[in-house]
């Protein structure tokens, strides 16, 4: 009871110095420094142009923290998906006392995203701070899968609209590259028109050339990075002498490779005259012309092959006339289409170029150069064919090349079992894929008679047309694209005669028009129909076919198709696909690497698109 008393006491006299009020529980609570509220906000990307793309989620804070505030976060899909279309991120932001914000970044996945996509961020197990809105989204603004005349250009200025549209070539990131015609007012002139931009148009001024503009271009060749390479002819303070020149954006802002009157590339007292053609690979600008000693008797005229490279600037690889170990070199056949195969054809990739070289003595040689001019023989005639039974090869026809140095040629034979074949690289060395005589898989009794030149990919797989022998064989199914896998059998994918995938019954191939082999699947082609069958027609006979992401063969478009362009039904009267462009065969890419087509379009409204399509 004393006890009790005392301690009233000590609190009473407390208290009249302190208001006990002061020390009630409310008290106490109001004097704790609240929490501050996060929340994360929602964000747009547009993946258009160079570079890699990424989308950043800002977390604030309702007030500036107190302590250190941490958050955990994960990715959730939506209709974007985690390793397609975004690289999964998850952990923990940190924002540090008196600060209100930090952000959260997402790679982003460089395709061809040609619908909008969505994917969302969520916050979880906050310290120091409670969770206002925890879950943000990410919207990929898809990149147009059309480009049309009477469209606007793209940063081409208000009122700029594409007055012509020309046969696209396409990248393995899904950039599309065209040379187009675009219109302001009443004023129209030739573009170069790659990666959502116009990279120079007629009129511009030239770099390092004072007073002279571009006058017209050839279609432009295009790597993986979306860089450009193109042969101006131009205008103003020029002459005949110097009026054209190669020009690429590779890495950089436009500027000049070398022009016509320059001095030749590893030959002092000769200049260059003509371009013929080049191809531009992440790593180089190959390009053949011709280089001419004008101040000296007698003229003479050699045809060379240069290459372009950041480092080291333009080099001359090979010529005509050129030793070569004990040889001279009487020609060369290099960045041209191998026949039958023009969308797909290769013979640069990366830092390295394969050429058929003809010697003055008669023999012929595969070489593979790289940028410093170092040469390699993949093959040789002379040589016995590997897999022939002991075959002499004396011919070739022209190689193309993958990105690991590997090499397919047509190979032609003297003795053994087979008098052609066609040889590639494979994981052991050199080898036979297939030729003459050989069975064909799906075909019981039918075997190669002959066979086109091939198309190669990056996986040393090879594809061809060839043409078939044996019972049953006639002028109306004697032709197949046969595909072979490394380490596989040769398969079918499709016969003249045949009903290709898309068509009613009663539909037949009639004929092969070109084919391609991108790098991570199987074969694409253009194909002609044969017409009064299961409804074909003059207007419905031709069709493109590409292997999708399963090995099943898919219809792409075909004459009379409708195709959705800027939102509006139109209906395909004739399109152009797989085909050569002028200026640029070897790198005419219609095919990307990720399942993407690219096509132009011409509708029965007369109008005219660069379309680009989606093979899953």
């Amino acid at each position: 009871m004393k006890l009790k008393w005392l301690t009233l006491g000590v609190l009473s006299f407390f208290c009249l110095f302190v208001p006990c009020s002061a020390y009630s529980p409310a008290a106490f609570s109001a004097v704790v420094e609240p929490e501050p509220a996060a929340s994360i906000s929602d964000t747009v990307v547009s993946v258009t142009g160079l570079g890699d793309f990424e989308a950043v989620f800002t977390v604030t804070l309702s007030e500036p923290a107190g302590l250190p505030v941490k958050l955990d976060y994960q990715t959730l899909d939506g209709s974007a998906l985690a390793g397609t279309h975004y690289a999964a991120q998850s952990g923990s932001l940190t924002i540090p006392a008196s600060q209100s914000a930090g952000t959260i970044t997402v790679p982003l996945r460089r395709l061809d995203f040609l619908t909008d996509l969505t994917f969302s961020v969520e916050l979880s197990a906050p310290e120091h701070a409670t969770i206002a809105d925890g879950t943000a989204t990410a919207t990929i603004r898809s990149r147009r899968s059309s480009f049309s005349v009477g469209d606007e250009v793209p940063g081409g200025g208000i009122g700029t609209t594409f007055a012509k549209v020309g046969i696209p070539s396409i990248n393995s990131t899904g950039d599309v590259a065209f040379l187009a015609e675009i219109k302001s007012g009443l004023v129209r002139k030739q573009a170069i028109f790659a990666n959502g931009q116009v990279v120079a148009s007629k009129g511009d001024s030239v770099p390092d050339f004072e007073g002279a503009t571009f006058a017209s271009f050839t279609n432009p060749a295009q790597n993986d990075a979306g860089s450009v390479a193109f042969v101006a002819r131009l205008g103003g303070r020029v002459n005949a002498s110097n009026r054209a020149g190669l020009y690429t954006n590779f890495g950089r802002e436009l500027f000049r490779v070398i022009r016509i009157g320059e001095p030749a590339p590893g030959l002092p007292d000769f200049t260059l005259t003509e371009f013929h053609e080049f191809a531009l690979t992440d790593d180089a600008l190959f390009f053949t012309c011709f280089l001419c000693n004008h101040h000296s008797t007698p003229k003479v005229h050699y045809y060379s092959l240069c290459v372009w490279t950041p480092s080291g600037g333009p080099r001359l690889l090979m010529r005509e006339g050129q030793q070569f170990g004990a040889r001279i070199v009487a020609r060369m056949d290099t960045l041209l289409p191998t026949s039958g195969s023009p969308g797909f054809s290769r013979s640069a990739r990366g830092g390295t170029i394969t050429a058929r070289v003809r010697f003055s003595g008669g023999s012929t040689a595969v070489v593979v150069l790289d940028t410093d001019g170092r040469a390699e023989i993949a093959t040789q005639t002379g040589n016995v064919a590997p897999s022939t039974g002991g075959a002499t090869l004396i011919d070739y026809g022209r190689p193309i090349l993958n990105s690991s140095r590997g090499v397919a040629v047509q190979g032609f034979l003297s003795g053994g079992t087979t008098p052609a074949a066609l040889f590639g690289d494979t994981a052991a060395a050199f080898d036979r894929a297939y030729g003459v005589g050989d069975a064909v898989a799906a075909l019981p009794g039918l075997t190669i008679r002959s066979s086109d030149a091939p198309v190669y990919n990056d996986r040393n797989d090879i594809a061809s047309v060839v043409t078939l022998t044996g019972s049953g064989v006639t002028r109306a199914n004697n032709k197949a694209i046969i595909f072979k896998a490394e380490g596989s059998a040769t398969a079918l994918v499709a016969r003249l005669g045949d009903t290709p995938p898309g068509l009613p019954a009663g539909a037949r191939l009639k004929s092969f028009t070109s084919l391609a082999l991108p790098a991570n699947r199987g074969p694409v082609f253009l194909a002609k129909l044969a017409t009064g069958f299961g409804g074909v027609t003059s207007a419905s006979d031709i069709g493109l076919w590409a292997t999708d992401g399963t090995g099943a063969l898919r219809l792409v478009v075909r004459e009379s198709d409708t195709v959705i362009v800027n939102g509006a039904p139109k209906t395909v009267r004739t399109f152009t696909a797989l085909g050569v462009v002028a200026g640029s065969p070897d790198q005419t890419r219609a095919c990307s690497g990720n399942g993407y087509v690219a096509f132009l379009a011409v509708f029965t409204d007369g109008t005219r698109s660069v379309i680009r399509k989606l093979v899953p």
